[in-house]
């Protein structure tokens, strides 16, 4: 995608596909998490295989997809797991009872966020995909990983709702300005239960949060290990105790 080239951490996979990606997917954990994260990883992806799990990269051009927004989306790619879960780690660190709502991932793929997330101790975790094989895909990662409290909807993320109980929004670089002023339009029409965390992973279009007031800029985290980084904003809904 030529919208998302500018970010030095963020690799233009757009051409690739298939066992070139996967080997990638290793060689960027080897580069920015180290030796160790490599060899955890490995022993994951036969953990999957074993389990009939699927978490490779893939590329969206490779799928059928029905929506007027495909140029409009980026490549499907994993967020590493070690700074996911710094990155989880943080917010936490905002608010303690954060996991006691929903975990909410648009663009979610096969599925992976939405296990880690689960994992981590959400209560639940919902991921928004429009490309249907990726969304099939999840569903089936998801049964075979025994996860219960983690589901994936099959929606166009310009036209998703998110539900109430949300506390987490975690966007991976998934789409462009277009249709990230869509999703945003949308999370405002919802009345909160209480305030929203949201984190923008490679925040390629972080401009199109300074035309809504109501997000905050809470932090630009960097991760200690891969130093990637994440914008975190804070929706606030008044009366609600954090």
């Amino acid at each position: 995608m030529s919208w998302s080239r500018n970010e030095k951490f963020l690799l233009d996979i757009s051409h690739l596909k298939g066992a070139k990606l996967f080997r990638l997917s290793f060689a960027e954990t080897l580069k920015r998490e180290g030796v160790a994260a490599l060899f955890l990883k490995a022993f994951r992806a036969f953990y999957y295989k074993a389990k009939g799990v699927d978490f490779s990269p893939q590329n969206l051009h490779d799928l059928h997809i029905k929506s007027s927004f495909k140029e409009n989306a980026s490549v499907c790619n994993h967020v590493l797991d070690r700074s996911f879960k710094e990155i989880l780690k943080r917010v936490k660190e905002y608010d303690p009872s954060v996991c006691e709502g929903a975990f909410l991932d648009y663009g979610s793929g096969k599925g992976k966020t939405l296990y880690l997330a689960s994992i981590f101790g959400f209560e639940k975790t919902i991921g928004v995909e429009f490309a249907k094989e990726l969304y099939e895909i999840s569903e089936r990662n998801l049964n075979r990983l025994g996860v219960k409290n983690a589901k994936t909807v099959f929606a166009d993320a310009a036209e998703f709702i998110p539900p109430s109980d949300t506390r987490v929004v975690f966007f991976h670089n998934p789409f462009d300005e277009r249709v990230f002023e869509r999703v945003l339009e949308n999370i405002l029409k919802v009345e909160f239960e209480k305030s929203v965390y949201i984190v923008y992973h490679y925040p390629l279009c972080e401009k199109v949060f300074e035309k809504y007031k109501e997000f905050k800029l809470l932090e630009r985290f960097v991760s200690p290990t891969s130093k990637e980084r994440s914008n975190f904003y804070i929706l606030s809904v008044p009366d609600s105790i954090d």
